[in-house]
């Protein structure tokens, strides 16, 4: 028969004197040692997902990996606006160029008001669909961000949905009443975040294969 006793196994031995004595030998063994957790294993560089260019493994001191995030420059996202800002003009002449032709068939006050509003209201609606739709696609960058090698994801690193990509957006307009100051947060903050994206938990970052900044 074994108990557990204070960290010892104690086996009870008959004794070889008469049985009527009763007597037993009591002998202590000590039990082994047994361990109480595993020590940690580094994760090697091979098991971090492909999915996720933006994750690239550093060693450190001790010898485990952590992992940095390739978070887009400032300039890099300036020069995606400016790109953008281009094409989304260019559409934007056009629509004006519609309702010009329309203002000149048909010179009333009716025509003369949705000339004036009308374009406003489509190139702002365009800009919106322009940078929501495409944020929030598998692309997850807009045009002047992939020619930059930049795009959008959430604090995961995972693409933004609909909704997301929306809230960002319209958080813009925080940047624009901060009189621009928001817009220059990603020159200080510790992610990069402009102010729209520090609202809506995004992260601007490198695409695959481009070079870290």
């Amino acid at each position: 028969m074994q108990n557990l006793q204070n960290g010892q196994r104690i086996r009870v031995v008959p004794h070889d004197g008469p049985a009527e004595s009763g007597v037993v030998a009591l002998v202590e063994e000590h039990a082994p040692a047994i361990p109480l957790a595993r020590p940690a294993r580094a994760i090697p560089a091979s098991d971090y997902p492909a999915s996720a260019p933006w994750l690239s493994p550093e060693g450190d001191v001790t010898g485990q990996n952590t992992t940095s995030i390739n978070y887009a420059s400032f300039g890099a996202r300036v020069a995606a606006a400016v790109i953008d800002f281009v094409i989304l003009q260019s559409a934007s002449m056009l629509v004006h160029a519609v309702f010009a032709g329309m203002l000149l068939r048909n010179l009333s006050t009716t025509t003369i008001l949705a000339a004036t509003i009308g374009p406003l209201v489509i190139s702002g609606s365009l800009a919106f669909v322009y940078s929501v739709w495409m944020e929030s696609s598998t692309w997850q960058a807009t045009p002047g961000k992939m020619m930059l090698g930049i795009k959008v994801v959430d604090l995961d690193g995972q693409r933004i949905g609909l909704g997301q990509s929306s809230w960002r957006n319209l958080a813009k307009g925080l940047s624009m009443l901060s009189l621009g100051f928001g817009y220059l947060m990603p020159l200080w903050t510790a992610r990069r975040q402009a102010m729209h994206d520090c609202t809506t938990k995004c992260l601007v970052v490198r695409s695959a294969n481009t070079a870290s900044t």
